[in-house]
């Protein structure tokens, strides 16, 4: 797994994410700015996301153990004779989702239980999810904290190397999958640490959504992209969809 390289990092919270969306918009238009801007593409293709929740909890854990380069999230399960198994990128990313859905590890382990009657994650204000970006996968786990200017969300993220391995593991955990999101993406990098992305999912007109480190560097990213912060909105994607009345 050669291009498959460890993350890991040493964090004890959650990163914040800065966004705004763009309802609306002329992509071959946008796509020309964005070249005159000196953007770099960062992906090109389809995404889907799919959203976990407990619906049953039992005995068995998850097993989360660091390795040189990678970590290995698993379930395993001698009764049921099942074992499924992925790397992931980020031991602390992937420590961090599981501890704050609610698991408990078990003192001295790499075993993570959940508790007899588990909170819901969105109970907790959160979204558990799964998401197929080309070739590769991404488990992420999101609040939102805040809605004024921009769309403020707290955010845990790890790739994973197998996303179907990774699907397995939380169904036979007691987890039900629920809201699938599909879409296509074209991502690109401005050069002062601001991403746009030109999102086009059925049934919607293709939207934009610019995403940077602060409010300011989002202001003149918008400006710079030839719109106004008037134009832009807080929306969650499915708030999106909402919108255009698509279910």
């Amino acid at each position: 797994h050669d291009n498959f390289k460890s993350k890991t990092r040493t964090r004890d919270a959650m990163k914040e994410e800065l966004e705004v969306k763009i309802l609306d918009i002329d992509e071959n238009k946008l796509q020309r700015r964005i070249a005159e801007l000196g953007g770099t593409q960062l992906f090109d293709g389809d995404m889907q996301t799919v959203s976990y929740e407990f619906s049953e909890t039992g005995n068995t854990p998850l097993w989360l153990r660091r390795e040189d380069e990678t970590a290995r999230l698993a379930y395993v399960s001698n009764k049921q004779c099942l074992f499924h198994e992925t790397l992931v990128t980020d031991y602390d990313e992937a420590r961090m989702i599981l501890h704050d859905i609610g698991l408990d590890q078990r003192s001295g382990t790499n075993a993570y239980f959940a508790p007899r009657r588990a909170k819901k994650v969105e109970d907790r204000g959160m979204r558990l999810r799964l998401r197929t970006k080309g070739t590769y996968g991404e488990l992420t786990l999101k609040k939102d904290v805040k809605k004024d200017t921009v769309k403020r969300a707290l955010e845990c993220e790890t790739r994973v190397h197998d996303v179907a391995a990774c699907r397995k593991i939380l169904l036979a955990f007691g987890m039900c999958e629920i809201k699938p999101y599909k879409k296509h993406r074209l991502e690109y990098a401005l050069d002062d640490g601001v991403k746009v992305a030109i999102d086009t999912v059925a049934g919607i007109p293709t939207f934009l959504e610019v995403e940077g480190p602060t409010i300011a560097f989002i202001e003149d990213a918008v400006q710079r992209l030839g719109y106004t912060m008037a134009e832009t909105n807080t929306m969650s994607g499915r708030d999106v969809q909402r919108h255009y009345g698509v279910r």
